[in-house]
């Protein structure tokens, strides 16, 4: 049975949650370009003209085991949320990582292969933050303190998040994908 303080935290975050997923809907009904939502991730505007589509669209799925036992939605600091979990996708996984204060920021999720280049790693993997910078621009400190905790959950899930998605082998290093798809999409490094 859960405690009166279990209960209140969980609707501060099913509230907090529905807040998000509001915000998104309201900024995709009045085409908010600079909605800190991907459109991807952006709630549908109206669920019947979904349902009347002809075409199913089949998603890979993305690997929640890698955040386990966190989903989007989900405080993974205080104040911090995940807000979205992508599967992979030219060579990394990319995460939302929401301040309840601030913006949202996008982490990408790499191969590290010995030497890494984002603000936290483990031993098989690279989160690098994606904020526009080139790498020599101080981050916010406890941005910086919320992925390295995340670290510590990506280690821990490493062998059940490879098991369960195989892709995961195949990510590429940050490098990698830097000389990859640096000149063909400015979209696929933010």
């Amino acid at each position: 049975m859960d405690s009166r303080r279990d209960v209140l935290r969980k609707l501060a975050l099913s509230v907090t949650a529905a807040g998000v997923a509001g915000t998104a809907q309201a900024s995709t009904l009045r085409g908010d370009a600079a909605s800190p939502v991907p459109a991807k991730h952006r709630v549908p505007g109206d669920p019947a003209r979904v349902e009347a589509t002809a075409a199913v669209v089949v998603e890979p799925t993305a690997p929640l085991t890698l955040v386990a036992p966190f989903g989007p939605g989900e405080t993974i600091a205080p104040g911090w949320l995940l807000s979205y979990v992508e599967p992979m996708q030219h060579g990394a996984v990319v995460l939302g990582v929401a301040s309840i204060e601030g913006p949202l920021a996008r982490v990408h999720v790499c191969r590290n292969d010995g030497q890494p280049r984002g603000i936290a790693h483990t031993p098989a993997f690279d989160l690098i933050l994606m904020n526009g910078g080139d790498g020599g621009t101080p981050s916010q400190e406890q941005l910086g303190r919320v992925l390295l905790g995340l670290a510590n959950v990506l280690t821990g899930n490493t062998d059940a998040a490879l098991a369960a998605h195989p892709e995961l082998s195949r990510l590429l290093t940050h490098d990698e994908r830097v000389a990859r798809f640096g000149q063909q999409d400015s979209e696929i490094l933010t």
